[in-house]
């Protein structure tokens, strides 16, 4: 179907130009998002229930309540498991403990979060903490892990009669279960060493919250920035990255990137722990224990995947540099009178990392010719998600009320999710939308997975299917009265999409088992879809079939559809050097986790140069990893310019060993976007093979084995036989996704300074070839 002929908020079929007042309607579901929901009728509003539907969560206390239950029913599950009695296969038993831990520790996490109520989110710590050392608890549990492991076995006469009928799923599923058991040490047979697994475990987790907390330290912004009005505050939370003043954004950023007292001695001791915790567990290192069962398979396929995307983005990065950036550096100088005691940027090829998202943003706002924000309602943006459910996925999306007691805040809004081939009345999974900000709401964007998909079964046979409950958490800005909708800037719309992605991979996954199900994967393929669907959100193809003015229903003129074009181009560039400056934070993370610091860390610690003897270690290797990739190239990679950045680095402790996954799935995302939607990003046939080899499985199989069966026929026909498997089916080579990565930032990097060198000599500049 092509994108040119859909119509216009299909699922409704109808589109009302009227005014109301000052608003125009656009469609129920945007209504809805846009004026806060559906109201509950009088039926509904004299039936309450608990949290999230469960009838039994409606207080604070209920959560001890819910903890009790679960310990129970896990209890019961263990005995079963272990009993040389059993009639049901390991693999069930196992995924129903699975769901009953995460149905507890998922939704607790969400309301310990969202919560305005502070017994409301006292409860729910209290409950993730319990759950937590049930977990533990299991994890440790010897005679469950043995039970396990012969269940896993490849020796029949060491498994049960139920076992013997395993097929590959259950064996997948099975042995992921295995994994997770050991990486928590309870193979260990020796007492000395298992004691050794748990003492690092506890000390790294304690570190890594230490070194977190030094991160979001604040540090007092110089004061004559305050007198002269550069902050409204005299706490430094970031760099003054954005302003104008070349010497305001260097002071800053090294106020705010000078080494934190402490912070090196506690990434020490956590990448310690961290070794010491891996190898009692039997791994080499722990990067090698964080990449286990993941899309790269090992760290040395990262790092040839990150060494290979900085040795390609190399020139790209130096040109964009030379012909874009630095023109507007020197500019800034001359516009400002000399500081005391603050230097001059006296190298002309070379951009400075406190100038450089300075000056990516003037560039990008070369651009910004109109304001197109009145198109970008809440409702409208939700109405592309919509539309796109719809036509790639088979999918509708429709608001529906909630019941008294069900929802943490008026402003959620909750969506089923209905299946185009199903006559089920049933919607097959649940969305709870809360998008808007608040007092005391986290500043993040996420989703939490509050009941997974997973079939139900009665003995050996399937009997239904678990649908799934997701709530996903955005920080939009509210709108100022009822009467005007939540305007949302290109970036947020981007995020929606992103965050709409996960949602949509998991009521699409349809897995037999919920351990698996959806975004329970590997973070490298989870971070997939997410990153697939930001490609939709603003391609002026998809854009100008749900962009439409708050207030008047109609679309983009022709001056405004070119306006959305140039900044649908014009989004790209810089991108090149954003992604150089993570491939070598990613490359660092991977150094710092692949052994002890004795061998990673501190050799850089000797260093006594002049130039580096006041720098923390961190800053030295992250120098050095700069200017061996290249970056120095274009960048001032000096650790006098770098700054303390690691000591800021949170990733470390959250993604640690794993920090590549964005790129690597970025890579994967522009992979699928041009085999299969970037001609026709509505191609319903696309869509639909998509879900068949990707979507629809969770992680019930590799995730290198998915990725490459959707791209099969991507890769071409003289490939070297090397990176084909026994039965013919084609391995992406870590080269293979980074040169994914790399041509899409190229073209991306070439269209945009085109577009921008044409608006800035209008002589040259022809709009109509941009239409």
């Amino acid at each position: 179907m092509g994108w040119s002929r859909l119509p216009l908020f299909r699922s409704h079929h109808y589109v009302c130009r009227r005014l109301l007042a000052t608003r125009a309607k656009l469609s129920p579901l945007a209504d809805a998002f846009n004026y806060h929901g559906l109201k509950t009728n009088d039926e509904q509003r004299n039936k309450t229930t608990g949290l999230f539907g469960y009838s039994v969560l409606t207080s604070p206390h209920s959560f001890q309540s819910f903890v009790k239950s679960t310990t129970e029913e896990c209890h019961i599950l263990c005995n079963e498991a272990i009993s040389q009695t059993r009639v049901r296969k390991m693999v069930q038993i196992l995924d129903d403990m699975s769901d009953a831990l995460c149905r507890v520790a998922d939704l607790s996490d969400c309301i310990r979060m969202l919560h305005p109520d502070e017994a409301y989110r006292y409860s729910a710590q209290k409950a993730c903490q319990l759950i937590g050392q049930l977990v533990e608890e299991l994890n440790t549990n010897s005679e469950l892990y043995n039970a396990s492991v012969r269940a896993n076995s490849t020796s029949q006469k060491d498994k049960l009669i139920p076992d013997i009928h395993m097929d590959n799923v259950d064996k997948r599923v099975l042995g992921l279960f295995v994994a997770d058991f050991e990486l928590s040490g309870v193979q260990l047979q020796d007492p000395c060493r298992h004691e050794q697994f748990v003492r690092a475990a506890s000390l790294a987790l304690n570190y890594g919250s230490e070194f977190v907390e030094g991160c979001y330290s604040t540090v007092t912004l110089p004061s004559k920035y305050v007198a002269n009005s550069y902050s409204d505050s005299s706490e430094l939370i970031h760099p003054l990255s954005d302003h104008p003043d070349p010497f305001v954004r260097l002071s800053t950023y090294r106020t705010y990137y000078a080494p934190i007292d402490g912070q090196e001695k506690r990434l020490e001791q956590l990448l310690n722990a961290r070794h010491e915790m891996a190898q009692a567990a039997g791994f080499e290192n722990y990067a090698k224990r964080a990449t286990l069962h993941s899309l790269a398979e090992t760290p040395e396929n990262i790092n040839e995947f990150l060494e290979h995307v900085c040795r390609k983005l190399r020139p790209i990065s130096a040109e964009v540099v030379r012909k874009q950036l630095l023109p507007i550096v020197k500019n800034s100088y001359q516009k400002i009178t000399t500081h005391d005691n603050v230097p001059v940027n006296s190298n002309s090829k070379l951009i400075w990392p406190s100038d450089l998202p300075y000056t990516i943003g003037v560039k990008r706002q070369t651009l910004c010719s109109h304001n197109l924000a009145d198109y970008f309602s809440l409702g409208a943006c939700m109405e592309g998600v919509s539309q796109l459910a719809s036509c790639l996925f088979g999918l509708r999306l429709e608001v529906v009320p909630v019941q008294p007691g069900e929802t943490w805040h008026p402003s959620v809004i909750k969506v089923h999710v209905y299946s185009n081939k199903s006559n089920s009345i049933e919607p097959i999974g649940i969305v709870y939308c809360d998008l808007l900000d608040r007092p005391g709401k986290p500043a993040q964007d996420c989703h939490y997975t509050i009941r997974g998909g997973r079939c139900i079964f009665n003995g050996f046979y399937t009997q239904s299917y678990q649908s799934p409950i997701i709530t996903l958490q955005l920080t939009l800005s509210p709108s100022e009265s009822s009467a005007t909708p939540p305007l949302l800037s290109l970036g947020q719309v981007e995020n929606l999409f992103h965050e709409w992605g996960h949602a949509l991979h998991s009521m699409l996954a349809r897995t037999r088992y919920q351990h698996v199900t959806g975004t329970r994967c590997s973070t490298d393929l989870a971070e997939l879809p997410s990153t697939l669907f930001e490609h939709f959100a603003l391609d002026p193809r998809v854009t100008l079939e749900y962009a439409r003015h708050w207030k008047t229903g109609q679309k983009p003129d022709s001056r405004e559809i070119i306006a959305l074009q140039q900044l649908s181009i014009g989004r790209g560039l810089g991108l090149s050097l954003e992604v150089s400056q993570q491939a070598t934070y990613a490359i660092l993370d991977q150094i710092l986790h692949s052994g002890p610091t004795e061998n990673t860390l501190l050799p850089y610690a000797k260093l006594t140069h002049e130039s580096l003897r006041s720098w923390p270690a961190s800053t030295k290797l992250l120098s050095d990893i700069q200017y061996k990739v290249g970056l120095s190239d274009w960048c001032d990679c000096s650790p006098a310019h770098i700054g303390a950045w690691p000591h800021r680095f949170t990733h470390l402790v959250n993604y640690g060993g794993r920090y590549y996954s964005y790129l690597l799935a970025r890579a994967g995302a522009d992979l699928v976007w041009r085999r299969y939607f970037s001609k026709d990003p509505w191609s319903s046939s696309n869509g639909q093979r998509y879900v068949e080899k990707l979507l629809c499985r969770g992680g019930e199989y590799p995730p290198a084995s998915m990725l490459s069966d959707l791209l099969d026929d991507n890769v071409d026909s003289d490939i070297d036989n090397n990176n084909l498997t026994s039965n013919g089916q084609i391995v992406l080579s870590p080269v293979k996704l980074a040169e994914g990565l790399t041509d899409q930032l190229e073209e991306t990097e070439i269209a945009a300074a085109s577009l921008i060198n044409r608006i800035e000599s209008p002589s040259l500049f022809r709009p109509e070839l941009y239409n």
